[in-house]
């Protein structure tokens, strides 16, 4: 056995049964600092650049769809089915350029509704599907004898 072997042999004992193996993963995160990591979210960073800036925030947010409106910290989603700078106590606007009061019914904030929102009967498709098949099975037990094909 040449010294260059046993110098390996010795080496792989070594690391096989060193008790100071290990591995450390450290994550890029830092959760002492969340204020920092939700700043970096594009909702959030969008309402940071016009922070301050209503007339400008209004114009964006003008542009934003109602999904994407309903992700943000300083939109809102109108009644009048247009997207508008707020937050949760409603539209920061509630004049036209003209000085005329902009009637509001209710808004969406974060997806959530405020104002009048007892009318709206919010379901998803599948529940609309339900409710429309328990419907039509009730009419036609109902009639079935009065149906002409």
């Amino acid at each position: 056995m040449t010294f260059f072997s046993a110098l390996l042999i010795i080496a792989l004992l070594y690391f096989l049964f060193s008790a100071t193996r290990g591995v450390v993963l450290e994550t890029m995160q830092n959760p002492e600092n969340d204020d920092l990591l939700s700043l970096t979210s594009p909702a959030k960073g969008f309402c940071e650049t016009y922070r301050g800036k209503s007339d400008d925030l209004e114009g964006e947010c003008n542009n934003l769809a109602e999904s994407s409106c309903n992700k943000t910290d300083c939109c809102v989603w109108t009644s009048n089915s247009k997207c508008s700078a707020g937050g949760i106590n409603g539209a920061t606007f509630t004049t036209d350029l003209s000085g005329n009061m902009i009637t509001m019914d209710y808004y969406y904030y974060k997806n959530k509704c405020y104002g009048n929102c007892d009318w709206m009967f919010i379901a998803t498709y599948d529940e609309l599907v339900k409710i429309y098949e328990m419907r039509m099975d009730k009419f036609y037990r109902k009639n079935w004898f009065t149906i002409e094909t």
